[in-house]
């Protein structure tokens, strides 16, 4: 596994609360493009791709 893939949302979604997560999914622009999860900051997921419109 990767380094401070705790941090990538497929797997930080398991053990933190929905504040958290909301936090991280707020004015997503970015994609994962392995789980289609999406997030703020590319550094939370494995591999993100830009969808800002």
């Amino acid at each position: 596994m990767e380094e401070n893939h705790e941090e990538h949302m497929c797997v930080f979604v398991r053990h933190n609360g929905v504040g958290q997560i909301i936090e991280r999914v707020k004015g997503a622009k970015w994609m994962c493009e392995h789980c289609g999860r999406v997030a703020n900051k590319p550094e939370y997921l494995c591999s993100p791709t830009s969808v800002d419109v």
